[in-house]
Order: C-alpha cells, then structure tokens, then sequence
C-alpha cells in the first residue's frame, strides 16, 4: 500500500534504489491485484485446469486467455452452414 507514516518512507539512494524499484514493481504489479488475479485463476483452473494446460506453450495461453483481434469473417462465412431459415443473405447474419 501507500505508506502513512513518516517511518514508512525510504530514502532512495544509490545502494538501494534497485530494491526500492522491485518492491515498487511488485506492489503495483502483483500486491495490488492479488485478489482479482487469484479469483480469475481460481475460474480459469476450474475450467482449463489439470493436465490440459501441459499441453499448451506460453503463447498459446496467452492467445487463449487474451482473445483474438484479428478475425477472417469471409473466411468464417465461408465455413458456415446456415439451417433452418438463415441464410447468409438475412440482416440478422449481416449485423
């Protein structure tokens, strides 16, 4: 957290400045989220959890758990079998 007291500021210097920007690093980045991370890891593993996850290389997950930008929607349609009353001329297909 944010420090409160005067006791609980440092002096940055030369010798610690390296340690001061680590745990600066480390409050920002993963203290200050902890309990939203643990709560979507907590999700991810009881859906994508056990062995299944040995299977994937890191940026595999992270395409997995960040999405994809860029979609072929020709590509889509192309691989597309429209039953019933869809086709793929119908507005709600085209919105």
């Amino acid at each position: 957290g944010h420090p409160q007291d005067a006791e609980d500021f440092v002096n940055v210097t030369q010798r610690n400045r390296i340690e001061f920007i680590d745990h600066n690093v480390d409050d920002l980045l993963n203290k200050s989220v902890k309990t939203q991370f643990d709560a979507f890891s907590q999700g991810f593993h009881m859906i994508c959890g056990g062995k299944i996850l040995d299977s994937f290389h890191p940026d595999e997950l992270q395409c997995l758990v960040e999405g994809n930008e860029d979609y072929d929607f020709e590509e889509f349609e192309k691989n597309t079998i429209y039953m019933g009353v869809y086709h793929h001329r119908r507005k709600i297909i085209n919105f």
